[in-house]
């Protein structure tokens, strides 16, 4: 869990780091008060005081560790469904649907939930009511996007 947790804090910072570059370099300059480059809990600290937002995550397994790193990275992400028949659990909406309201749950929000709906019907009749009864059961349920997948 641990190398997990190493390989996740670095794409974070490094995706941080090119994505927001200059305007970053306040948290990691050095005065006679600052920690040293390699006191993890300080940097860790400086990070989620920015409160990061990932704007696409795939989180589909409520696992408490990884809660408790959202939680003390300050970190609010969008964790998104998709459908795709090349890949066996993207298939359908379930059980994704069901597996990314668990990971909302458990990050307390801060995983949000980002449904999507099947193109594959697209040409049988009553697609489009089938579909906008679908997203918006989701959105009752706390959807706060749609993702339209590129096999479309």
């Amino acid at each position: 869990m641990r190398t997990l947790r190493t390989v996740f804090i670095t794409v974070v910072v490094l995706a941080g780091s090119i994505f927001l570059g200059p305007r970053l370099s306040f948290l990691f300059a050095r005065s006679a008060s600052a920690p040293a480059a390699t006191d993890e809990s300080a940097i860790l600290k400086s990070f989620a005081a920015i409160a990061p937002i990932d704007a696409h995550l795939h989180i589909y397994r409520d696992d408490p560790a990884l809660n408790a790193l959202i939680d003390r990275l300050n970190l609010h992400a969008i964790n998104i469904c998709v459908i795709d028949d090349r890949d066996p659990f993207g298939k359908g909406l379930e059980p994704q649907r069901s597996d990314v309201l668990k990971v909302r749950q458990g990050t307390r929000g801060r995983a949000a939930f980002c449904t999507t709906f099947s193109p594959y019907g697209f040409e049988e009749p009553g697609f489009k009511e089938k579909t906008i009864r679908q997203l918006n059961q989701d959105f009752a349920n706390g959807a706060v996007a749609v993702k339209i997948y590129k096999v479309m």
